[in-house]
């Protein structure tokens, strides 16, 4: 499903199975709900928006897998809700998996003409980054004191 939600997908829209019954998503776990909810907005547009919506909250509220985060990236980035690809975007760059989704959340962001959003939140992040590790530093010299 995520290869064929892809950029390349749009120009040459995919057969993607929309078959699962509203039981079957909703016993899946919220990050395969979020997944789910995110590739359908993306496929299906006019089907998917609302289900993707309704998760809005518990996507908001929740740190999830990092494939779950990326989905959502995508679909928020193309319904235009900006905090929650940037809220996402922020967990994905501060997490361990950073170097590996990076070329790919800024390609997102540019594709939807976000790649300045893109580098403050990238900005922020290394800030952060560099704020824990100075922490850190001073609360190790204090202890050799």
């Amino acid at each position: 499903w995520r290869a064929a939600t892809s950029t390349a997908a749009i120009i040459f829209p995919p057969k993607i199975p929309l078959s699962l019954r509203d039981g079957e998503v909703r016993s899946l776990n919220l990050p395969e709900q979020a997944s789910y909810a995110a590739l359908m907005a993306l496929a299906s547009p006019e089907r998917g928006t609302s289900r993707f919506s309704g998760l809005r909250p518990a996507m908001l509220a929740s740190k999830l897998t990092p494939t779950a985060q990326m989905d959502i990236v995508r679909a928020a980035l193309s319904v235009k809700d900006h905090k929650l690809a940037d809220l996402h975007t922020d967990y994905l760059m501060s997490s361990l998996d950073a170097k590996k989704v990076f070329s790919n959340i800024r390609a997102q962001y540019a594709l939807h003409g976000r790649e300045q959003d893109f580098r403050t939140i990238q900005r922020e992040v290394a800030l952060r980054r560099i704020q824990h590790e100075a922490a850190a530093q001073s609360a190790s010299a204090m202890i050799d004191f």
